[in-house]
């Protein structure tokens, strides 16, 4: 019997069959490299299958085996081996059982202990947008203040309402998060679809398990880079723009860090993420000052030129995928004159031609070209970096082949020659 007909006909793979061939459980006779399997080989897998179901590992079936192919034992000496043997297995399960119950308790203990502290104040610990942070809100297209014209209102906080401005545009707060008239419907359609929430709620996981390794470490670098380079002291009393907040990796990697009196804006296109980072950030007892906006971001409803600290953790990159323009340019005006920029962007060395980048679009991706764009923007740079190559993305990054060159640059830096104060 060959082995492609032993492997089919007791339902195994043939990368098992040659794993146990290997071990030396299962002999079969080799001629001119081809296996030959007869009865001696079944009987064999059979005592394989049940010894690993009482819970022997395969070098522990190793040892019974060699035992009984040397030893040779008669009807009773085998009798007596097995007894022993099943004997000894049977007290080492009940020490398993023993400490495994032992686990359970102390993981019953610790759900136990979550559910507490997950239900304990729930209403208290949903976030909206602060009142004292309502003047910072202007239309998008007059730059006019922003009225309230209904809400829901729980712990100085907008939960739900309306931000209406004097030309007739609306802007919706649904569940703390600022939306604008654009957004507002694809926030409805997903809400009322049960498994796209599910989706959300697995997103993270499903982001780290279908990413590459080497990807992850490089991401974790990456933002390691920035957390030292951002002045917490200059966020005091300031206000900060993330543009593309995305899953919040940013965010979460420096929210216990940020001054309790900072404003921390987060922008993103994408109601889902902005409720997956916000339920993730109100389970954190420390309290910060977070505004989720939900828009495109040519249309924040914010001040112009109010911005003191501008993050682009690639949020500058992922635009540029679709866009010619650069995307720090087409939003400068939220920014103060002395506004500081601490950012990360995708750099290409070379380009394939078969990339998913249109041509007119390739210039965004060179390193000459975004400092360049920075420098135009009156930004100088106290502190720059370029990273090592990096290795094959996953599923969820921006897609390139191995024959080109991708790396990340790093940049810290600061427009004109004003200083941010820092207040006391």
């Amino acid at each position: 019997m060959k082995i492609g007909h032993f492997s089919k006909e007791n339902n195994i793979s043939i990368d098992t069959v040659r794993h146990y061939i290997d071990l030396g459980l299962i002999l079969p006779d080799k001629t001119r490299g081809r296996y030959s399997f007869d009865e001696k080989c079944k009987s064999d897998l059979i005592q394989i299958m049940n010894l690993k179901n009482l819970d022997f590992t395969l070098n522990e079936i190793r040892t019974i085996f060699r035992y009984k192919r040397l030893g040779k034992m008669s009807p009773f000496q085998s009798n007596q081996y097995y007894k022993s043997l099943y004997k000894d297995k049977n007290d080492e399960i009940k020490h398993k059982i023993q400490y495994y119950q032992g686990v359970k308790e102390k993981l019953d203990n610790e759900i136990e202990l979550l559910d507490q502290n997950s239900s304990n104040d729930q209403i208290d610990k949903q976030m909206g947008i602060k009142l004292d942070s309502l003047s910072l809100f202007y239309c998008h297209l007059c730059q006019k203040h922003l009225k309230v014209m209904d809400g829901e209102i729980k712990n100085n906080q907008v939960l739900n309402g309306i931000l209406q401005c004097n030309c007739g545009e609306k802007y919706y707060i649904k569940n703390g998060i600022l939306c604008t008239s654009n957004t507002i419907d694809n926030m409805q359609s997903q809400s009322q679809n049960k498994q796209v929430n599910k989706m959300i709620n697995d997103k993270l996981t499903q982001f780290i398990n279908e990413t590459t390794p080497s990807i992850l470490d490089h991401m974790y670098n990456e933002l390691d880079w920035l957390r030292k380079k951002l002045n917490f002291d200059i966020l005091k009393k300031n206000i900060v723009l993330e543009l593309g907040s995305g899953y919040g990796l940013f965010l979460r990697h420096v929210y216990d860090l940020l001054p309790d009196n900072s404003t921390y804006i987060a922008i993103d296109h994408q109601y889902k993420y902005q409720h997956l980072l916000k339920s993730m950030i109100e389970t954190s007892h420390n309290k910060k000052n977070i505004i989720f906006i939900c828009s495109d971001y040519l249309s924040i409803p914010i001040k112009h030129h109010s911005v003191d600290y501008l993050i682009d953790h690639l949020g500058t990159s992922n635009y540029s995928s679709n866009h010619e323009q650069f995307l720090i340019d087409e939003i400068k005006h939220y920014l103060k004159e002395y506004s500081y920029l601490l950012g990360s962007f995708t750099v290409f060395k070379s380009f394939h031609h078969n990339n998913m980048i249109r041509e007119e679009l390739r210039s965004n991706f060179e390193l000459t070209e975004i400092k360049k764009k920075l420098k135009s923007l009156k930004y100088k740079p106290i502190q720059e970096q370029i990273s090592n190559e990096l290795a094959q993305p996953g599923e969820h990054e921006m897609q390139f082949s191995e024959e080109e060159k991708v790396f990340s640059y790093f940049y810290y830096g600061k427009r004109s020659e004003g200083e941010i104060k820092v207040k006391n």
